[in-house]
């Protein structure tokens, strides 16, 4: 991706002193992404962070199933904080598809009309515009932005997600206020992800993760992505049932060590571009024919133009497989040479 960068390994800074990682890192930019192992206080320490400085948030799922799950206060990931401070809550239904929480007393009478948080469904937030208004909000929190293997992927994610962020933000910058932080949290399921994807940030991620870089800036962007490894609160973890019954396999690797599942490289090898024609580009990722012999090339690398570009939405992609149906074919037959493994990853997503 273009623009100046900053990053380091600050491994020292991500960790509190009780070994869960420092949520309050999130803020130094509008726009922050968290991938880190489980059950190292991404969720609890973004949701704490807001408590503390007294914030209305919105708690983002991606499904309707899934913020329907999360508005019932049994399952809501605010239910540890709050009790963790002796808080009495209730949740109030708004509309059909969106919920918040208020602060009550032990006769269940609200207390304070300013909701803590309001729970809400990507999926179907594009039906609150236009009578909804974010001006409370002060922090967007999507939660488990990656999804699951076995979850199906949600068509336009990355578009919906900036036009939820436009309608919460609207013109508030303009204003003289400061923007809405958009704050992202998930476990390491999927490095080219939607949201990734969108931002034309997975062959820079995936350098990090090689690298053992932990954070990585894009200053002119306002954008952050911070993939936290050597987790204190993981190293204990990885003495429990669960991990010594799953010692050494993908699981364990991606819960404890931050290790993105699936990751199995085939065919590598950078190769001279100028033997090569451009035959297509689809976000970062370009698909090359060599001039004189039957073999491909895919690469993240600068490249020259084409005809055929096309996006990362859903509906280009579409377009892209059927322009070029014979994709999937030369790489089952081992005709496609990846420039990386990001290439790779691309590839097989766009085409197979």
């Amino acid at each position: 991706m273009e623009g100046s960068t900053i990053q380091s390994n600050m491994e020292d800074n991500i960790y509190l002193q009780s070994g869960y990682v420092n949520m309050g890192l999130s803020y130094d930019s509008p726009f922050c992404a968290w991938i880190g192992a489980r059950g190292i206080g991404k969720t609890y320490g973004a949701i704490e962070n807001e408590l503390e400085a007294g914030r209305t948030f919105l708690l983002l799922r991606k499904s309707q199933t899934q913020s329907d799950i999360i508005a019932k206060p049994e399952f809501s990931p605010l239910r540890p904080n709050l009790e963790a401070r002796g808080a009495l809550y209730k949740r109030v239904a708004l509309a059909k598809q969106i919920s918040g929480y208020y602060y009550c007393d032990a006769d269940d009478e609200i207390i304070d009309p300013h909701p803590i948080c309001y729970t809400a469904a990507l999926s179907t937030f594009g039906n609150l515009r236009g009578g909804f208004s974010g001006a409370v909000i002060k922090t967007i929190l999507y939660d488990e932005f990656v999804g699951e293997p076995t979850e199906k992927p949600l068509k336009h994610e990355y578009q919906a997600l900036m036009n939820c962020y436009e309608t919460v933000n609207r013109n508030r910058e303009l204003q003289g206020q400061p923007p809405v932080n958009l704050i992202m949290t998930a476990n390491s399921f999927d490095i080219a992800n939607n949201i990734f994807m969108g931002l034309g940030i997975v062959n820079d991620v995936y350098q990090m993760y090689v690298d053992n870089i932990s954070v990585k800036k894009w200053p002119e962007r306002g954008l952050q992505v911070f993939l936290p490894t050597k987790s204190p609160i993981s190293k204990l973890k990885a003495d429990t049932v669960l991990y010594r019954l799953n010692r050494g396999s993908d699981f364990e690797k991606m819960a404890l060590e931050n290790s993105f599942i699936y990751d199995y490289p085939e065919k590598l090898g950078k190769r001279p571009l100028g033997e090569y024609k451009v035959l297509c580009k689809i976000g970062e990722l370009s698909v090359c024919a060599h001039k004189s012999k039957h073999e491909y090339y895919a690469t993240c690398q600068k490249t020259g133009g084409c005809n055929s570009i096309f996006t990362t939405d859903d509906r280009d992609l579409e377009r892209a497989k059927i322009a070029f149906p014979f994709f999937r074919m030369f790489h089952m037959a081992r005709k496609v040479t990846f420039c990386d493994y990001v290439s790779q990853i691309l590839y097989e997503k766009f085409f197979c």
